[in-house]
This record gives C-alpha cells, structure tokens and sequence, in this order.
C-alpha cells in the first residue's frame, strides 16, 4: 500500500491511502461509510428519541426544521474550530464531526419531507 502526505492550507496531517487493485473500492468505501452512519443514527435516535419530529424542549417555538439547521450549524463551526486547532486527534475528531453533519442532514430531509413547505 502506497501512502502520500498531503500539504494543506489547515496544517492537517493526514496519509492519504491509495488502494492497489483487488482491495476496497471507493464505491465500497462510500457504502461503508453511510452504512456507519445509518447504524449510528438510528442508535441515537432509539436512545434519545424522534427529534425529527419534535419540537426543542428548551425553544418549544423552535421547528424541528430550524432546530435540525441550528444542530447543522453547530457541527460546521465545531469542523472549523477543529480546522484550526492544534489538536493531536484532530483528523478523527473532524471525521466523527463531518459523519454527524451527514446523519443531521439525512434528518433534515426527513423533517422536510413530513413539512407543509
């Protein structure tokens, strides 16, 4: 396996992972990957609950719609914030955050797909 370190403009520092014939292709990969994020939803939507459909309980004249865009909103300043820090882990902790950015949106277009819009 061949791996490149990629210079960018963050200072991240990560190995980019070239995959030889006969090992996981990038459509594999991506089916990996939303497979994770499907079972992790679904988990925290059994543990926590259908936010999807409910109104905050602190902001109860919050839609779930606006609440859903506010989480969203949260999770991209947090991918900023980690852009900049110095964190040592600071590649899995962008990873982790951007796999909760994509589970929101899936809820997002949930909640608007059960909206009068």
């Amino acid at each position: 396996m061949n791996t490149i370190l990629i210079e960018n403009p963050f200072n991240l520092n990560f190995q980019k992972t070239i995959f030889r014939k006969f090992q996981m292709s990038t459509a594999d990969e991506i089916k990996k990957k939303f497979d994770k994020i499907s079972a992790t939803v679904v988990e925290k939507n059994n543990i926590y609950g259908d936010i999807v459909t409910s109104n905050p309980v602190l902001c109860p004249q919050v839609t779930p719609i606006y609440a859903m865009l506010v989480r969203l909103s949260d999770k991209i300043s947090r991918v900023k914030q980690l852009l900049e820090s110095d964190a040592d882990n600071k590649v899995e902790l962008i990873d982790a955050t951007l796999e909760d950015v994509a589970g929101y949106s899936v809820l997002l277009s949930l909640c608007l797909e059960s909206s009068d819009l």
